[in-house]
């Protein structure tokens, strides 16, 4: 057993939730139910109500896990989506019907452009699944992560083939709410053209067929979608049609063909308050390799209207729009016109020659230099200012690391992403120090190093995905050394390995997050939050870094109990730090206030909606749809309690403010 092996065993899983523990653990927080060692999924090999023999798992979200299974007496190969359990019988209870409404949704539908329905049931166990095709390829957002952004003839093909579907979902009366890049999947077919399967139609509405009439959102009150796709509606929680899903296509084409979204936030309302109020920028504006034909410039701009009338009509109308492109774009025309410089610094000509040979697959990337040694790399990087260094860690004369430092010094627009041959913690931990943006074993597997040159162009923090579990099982495991370290470290020292320690294990937690691995970010953020309190106390505010994350981690998840304590304790912490009306509390207070609606205390949730609109008015009354976006949830938790007075005036409120 290889030592990753051994620390896979060394897990443990609920057979009710799936999730995984660390071994110290023996009962399941969420359920009560006993733990059982996770060297394998608990699932693999059993058979779901007598016809479905579990094979594999193929994903898994918040809520939701995916398994490859075979249809035992067809043998056809399906997947299967089964619901996880968060022991929390009112919030299951929600879940369930979400899930319900998924089969509803999905049943109703049947286009060769959707992934077609076989099948719902519940397992022995209780727990609701669908049967869906079995789907092969990769999702439209692990194709635009790899290529940066997408060939204008291909991507057209691909939207052409969105619309279609989700045209056929409009005529169904069907609306998608939640269409993104990740819920779009690309295979390709006999002949080898790629074919497009749009999927997951969970939060999926129902409108009178064959017209864009209103739809609204969820009793609750609660907002749902996926922020950056969201149309301004959305956000807002008004009446939606079936143009709001024109305006997420309108984002997916725009990141397709930029590999940037039009907006982006540190927050939720951020991003929100970006779609309702701020005017898209032009596809050229947010990357200046591109060049792009003025018909798709209009067409994209068109679909990100703020109102939705001046959309396009319908996706059949927007598919009308975009096939006169397929006519007129030559077969191999690309949307770059500049390529991305790097400088390779690496000591071992075939290392240098491997990843010239790779880079060289890459249309937008070219080698600008190579540098033999740590000096040589200093000097050529001041000399050439490449956009992207990638240098070996250990380098003759000077090494990666203390390189690394001196060409972030000379050079700092530069993104540095650093080579090694073993993912050792410590290797990492000293080369985010010193500045890098990235990491990488020098195995290049699959598509790592494009992937790795998109995240540090576009700002992100990249770790190897080979490694990141491992090192996720080393901080797992050494987390009582790492808080006995920080607990050791005396008051009146500076403490800089612990804050170290945390600095990467959120930075860590955050990257997860991304991807969707909320177990793992979970493992971490806790880990912080003990590191912090340790070292800081459990009353300093930078504890701060590790509850408002990992609150927010929880309700992405549905996990309301869990998130509560964390956003109150977060909400103590900026009163004791900045004050009572710092405007930094109306998000918090905002956030407690959409938990108490989901858990339908909506006398908790006025209160506390009510102190995040008093304090955005006072401290911050410029943020005009800030303010409007807490009135409209006030006035929607008002009408829940059915005092429509109070509701009308808030909803006066909201639309005063958005005028503004």
């Amino acid at each position: 057993m290889m030592a990753n092996d051994a620390a896979e065993s060394s897990k443990l899983v609920c057979r009710r939730c799936k999730q995984t523990f660390i071994s110290s653990v023996r009962f399941c927080p969420d359920d009560g139910m006993l733990l059982v060692h996770a060297t394998t999924n608990p699932m693999i090999g059993s058979t779901v109500s007598g016809l479905y023999k579990i094979e594999s798992v193929l994903g898994r979200g918040g809520t939701s896990i995916i398994y490859g299974a075979r249809h035992e007496l067809m043998d056809r190969q399906v997947a299967i989506k089964m619901l996880l359990w968060s022991g929390d019988a009112l919030h299951d209870e929600k879940k369930v019907g979400r899930f319900h409404q998924e089969a509803r949704m999905t049943s109703r539908l049947n286009h060769p452009n959707i992934a077609t329905l076989y099948d719902f049931g519940t397992s022995v166990e209780g727990q609701p699944y669908l049967v869906m095709e079995y789907l092969e390829g990769e999702s439209l957002d692990s194709l635009i992560k790899t290529a940066g952004v997408i060939e204008l003839t291909r991507a057209v093909k691909l939207f052409v083939q969105i619309c279609d579907a989700i045209e056929h979902a409009h005529q169904k009366g069907v609306i998608h709410r939640d269409l993104k890049p990740s819920n779009v999947l690309v295979s390709r077919t006999e002949s080898g053209e790629e074919s497009v399967k749009v999927v997951d139609f969970g939060i999926a509405e129902i409108m009178p067929t064959g017209q864009p009439s209103a739809s609204h959102g969820l009793a609750n009150g609660s907002v749902f979608g996926s922020p950056l796709y969201m149309s301004p509606e959305q956000c807002l929680n008004k009446s939606i049609d079936s143009r709001c899903d024109i305006y997420s296509m309108g984002v997916t084409m725009f990141q397709a063909l930029t590999g940037r979204l039009p907006f982006i936030g540190d927050t939720l309302v951020e991003v929100m308050t970006k779609h309702i109020s701020k005017a898209a920028p032009k596809l050229a504006s947010v990357n200046a390799r591109l060049v792009v034909p003025e018909t798709l410039e209009a067409i994209v701009q068109q679909a990100l209207r703020k109102v939705p009338s001046q959309r396009q009509l319908s996706m059949a109308k927007l598919k009308e729009q975009l096939m006169p492109l397929l006519r007129t774009v030559p077969e191999r025309e690309t949307l770059l016109i500049n390529e991305i410089g790097l400088l390779i610094v690496d000591d071992n000509e075939v290392i240098v020659e491997a990843i010239k040979h790779l880079v060289y697959k890459f249309d937008d990337v070219m080698v600008v230099g190579v540098a033999r040694n740590g000096r040589d790399a200093v000097s050529l990087a001041s000399e050439l200012k490449p956009d992207i260094v990638l240098m070996d860690l250990e380098m003759p004369e000077i090494d990666g690391l203390e390189a690394a430092l001196l060409i972030k010094k000379n050079v700092p627009q530069s993104h540095l992403i650093m080579m090694a041959s073993h993912d050792n913690e410590q290797d990492i931990i000293n080369s985010f120090r010193a500045g890098a943006d990235g990491f990488i074993l020098k195995k290049f597997e699959s598509n790592t190093l494009p992937l790795a040159f998109r995240a540090v162009m576009h700002g992100s923090t990249w770790l190897d995905p080979s490694i990141s579990s491992n090192v996720l099982n080393i901080y797992r495991q050494s987390a009582p050394e790492i808080m006995d370290r920080a607990a050791a470290v005396p008051a009146t020292e500076a403490r800089k390995d612990a804050p170290d320690d945390v600095s990467f294990a959120l930075s860590l937690a955050a990257s997860f997050v991304t991807e969707q691995k909320f177990e793992a970010a979970e493992s971490l953020y806790r880990l912080s939050l003990a590191v912090l309190e340790k070292t800081k106390g459990p009353s300093n505010p930078e504890i701060l870094k590790a509850t408002l994350p990992l609150a927010d981690l929880y309700r992405v998840q549905d996990k309301l109990a869990q998130a509560e304590p964390l956003l109150f304790r977060s909400l103590e912490l900026q009163t004791q730090s900045l004050g009572s009306n710092h405007t930094s509390l109306s998000l918090t207070l905002e956030k407690i206030g959409d938990l108490c609606a989901l858990k339908e205390s909506y006398a908790e949730a006025e209160r506390y909606l009510h102190s995040a609109y008093s304090i955005r008015e006072t401290s911050n009354p410029s943020e005009h749809v800030a303010i409007a976006i807490v009135c409209a949830k006030l006035a929607d938790v008002y009408t829940k309690q059915e005092k429509f007075g109070q509701a009308d005036h808030f909803i006066q409120v909201a639309r005063k403010e958005r005028a503004k």
